[in-house]
């Protein structure tokens, strides 16, 4: 548990690249979506970078959801390209990413 707080706290200092506001989903949803995305990476024949990707801009197509794909493409990427998120478990992956825009909008 202890390393799980220390990586929080080194993720939640850096994680601001990601702008949540604005994304028109609240921080349980950003966490469910961060856990969502790291199963179908960890699933034994994962899904790519390029299939999340096209998969997430798929299920938005047809709508007005600028603010929410940039944010969610900021998540996804965050997820596949940080070699310290890679061997997480889905759990904390929810947790840290749910408790970062849980931060960063009370800072707001």
């Amino acid at each position: 548990m202890r390393v799980i707080a220390i990586f929080l706290l080194a993720f939640c200092s850096s994680a601001y690249a990601i702008n949540y506001t604005g994304s028109g989903m609240s921080c349980v949803e950003i966490g469910g979506f961060a856990q969502s995305v790291m199963y179908q990476k960890q699933m034994k024949d994962g899904v790519t970078l390029k299939e999340a990707l096209d998969g997430m801009h798929n299920s938005l197509s047809g709508g007005d959801f600028k603010s929410t794909e940039k944010v969610l493409a900021q998540i996804i990427n965050e997820i596949y390209k940080r070699p310290y998120l890679s061997n997480l478990d889905p759990d904390v992956v929810k947790s840290t990413f749910e408790h970062d825009c849980e931060v960063q909008k009370q800072s707001h």
